[in-house]
């Protein structure tokens, strides 16, 4: 018997004629008339959700997952419509012609039989550009709906955190209001972000959505000019905010508004700052090897000199585990010392550091082709897509231009090394690698770091060669 799974969705502007059970009604009685079977585990559902963007769509993405399973857990997709599985003709085409060619699965429209022939084939590809059509003119009339609304002073989102909506006006909610006015005038007064988060987290004030508050959360809160009486609206990503006034109670004064930005403003420009220097980049020696010993997560960089939990700072876990990049270097050099007494850094002429800095790079390109190995094998064996396998091998090779580009500037009167000599004394204060190199070769070396507070100790785990 022919095993075929079903694909449902319904967007929040589709009728009614595109509601989940009517489309599910007319897959099922489709499945009977050909004497297929459909297992109810292999119902997908995306409702509420465009179908612009397939990577948005978790139910498709999940189906597009088990269809890759071995065995072969279906051979067939039923939708209503070819709407329902895309409105973008780019994903329509890579995932049937992923699912086809590499998966051996059809997807087949309940409602529209274009036939196999030449004439189909052209037919199933006017449908699908109208498709992307309709989706984009109702995004634009939407849009433009939507700045009418906004150039009126009506709110066209949910109400933000202090306000409630009644009969489409933002009111100010007498439980959460005073929390708004609270957490300007705190931070007016001096107080971080992280401070005014720990403050509502354990108080057991909750986001709108539940979550626990973050300082990105609070300084969103904080920019938000709602609470002056204006009504703000982003009509897409990239495009420059709508501000203008609204009709609601406004919570704070424009003098606290302004006072708040300017400091959240100088915030700004002294994390700026700090990364523009080189003290808080994308690469550091100890990026994603300390560990929290209380909740697990990893400690990334809290400062330009110290690391923390980032569940601390995310509210999720309930102690710090601050601690300074200088003592937890001293500390691993330490352990370092204690694994490899006999091991020691290479005398310090420019040649003999060039030489390390050329086994670091060629141990890094070495690596990067493993990757790329396994992502082509990936792709060979159906585990990884055509998109997923290109994405990977473009990010593999530019890495390894990178590295090569690197060694290339290197003098050419070193010698290229056949094995790979390790220096382990004091090379975290080296200036003569990058922190990315450093980073590298103690991820070699240790799997883990695991940071506890009481008592202070290092968990230290590693890596069998």
């Amino acid at each position: 018997m022919v095993k075929v799974a079903a694909y449902i969705r319904v967007s929040t502007e589709d009728q009614t004629q595109y509601s989940p059970d009517s489309q599910l009604r007319l897959i099922r009685a489709y499945v009977q008339r050909h004497g297929w079977y459909l297992a109810d585990d292999l119902i997908f559902s995306d409702e509420g959700i465009s179908g612009r963007q397939a990577t948005n769509r978790p139910a498709f993405m999940k189906m597009i997952q088990k269809a890759k399973e071995r065995p072969r857990p279906f051979e067939k997709i039923l939708v209503y419509s070819l709407s329902r599985f895309a409105r973008s003709r780019q994903d329509s085409i890579v995932y049937k012609q992923m699912l086809r060619k590499q998966l051996g699965i059809e997807v087949i429209s309940v409602t529209q039989d274009f036939g196999e022939d030449k004439a189909g084939i052209l037919m199933e590809a006017i449908i699908e550009a109208m498709d992307e059509y309709y989706s984009i003119d109702l995004g634009e009339n939407v849009k433009r709906g939507m700045l009418e609304k906004v150039t009126r002073g009506e709110p066209v989102t949910i109400a933000p955190f202090g306000y409630r909506m009644e009969h489409k006006q933002l009111i100010p909610d007498p439980e959460t209001s005073p929390v708004v006015k609270y957490l300007f005038e705190k931070f007016t007064a001096g107080a971080s972000l992280q401070e005014l988060a720990n403050t509502l987290n354990c108080g057991g004030i909750f986001t709108n959505r539940g979550n626990n508050w973050e300082p990105r959360t609070i300084r969103y809160l904080l920019c938000n000019p709602v609470y002056i009486g204006k009504i703000r609206w982003s009509p897409s990503k990239g495009e420059p905010a709508c501000i203008t006034d609204g009709q609601h109670t406004p919570l704070i004064s424009v003098k606290v508004w302004d006072y708040t930005q300017k400091r959240l403003k100088q915030n700004r420009a002294t994390y700026s700052a700090s990364f523009s220097n080189g003290s808080i980049g994308s690469h550091f020696p100890l990026k994603k090897l300390i560990f929290c010993g209380s909740c697990g997560r990893i400690l990334s960089r809290s400062s330009q000199q110290s690391l923390q939990c980032c569940g601390y700072a995310k509210g999720i876990c309930k102690h710090s585990h601050s601690i300074t990049i200088k003592k937890m270097t001293q500390w691993i050099e330490s352990i370092l010392s204690l694994l490899f007494p006999n091991m020691h850094c290479c005398p310090q002429t420019d040649d003999g550091w060039h030489k390390q800095e050329q086994e670091i790079l060629l141990r890094c390109i070495e690596k990067e082709q493993k990757k790329l190995d396994r992502a082509r094998n990936a792709y060979l064996s159906g585990i990884d897509s055509l998109v997923e396998y290109q994405q990977e091998k473009q990010r593999c090779q530019a890495q390894i231009r990178r590295l090569g580009q690197q060694i290339g500037s290197l003098p050419s009167h070193v010698p290229v090394p056949r094995k790979i000599t390790v220096f382990l004394d004091h090379f975290l204060s080296s200036p003569s690698l990058s922190d990315q190199e450093k980073n590298l070769l103690l991820h070699a070396i240790f799997s883990r770091i695991i940071y506890d507070t009481n008592p202070p100790r290092l968990r230290v785990y590693i890596r069998i060669p």
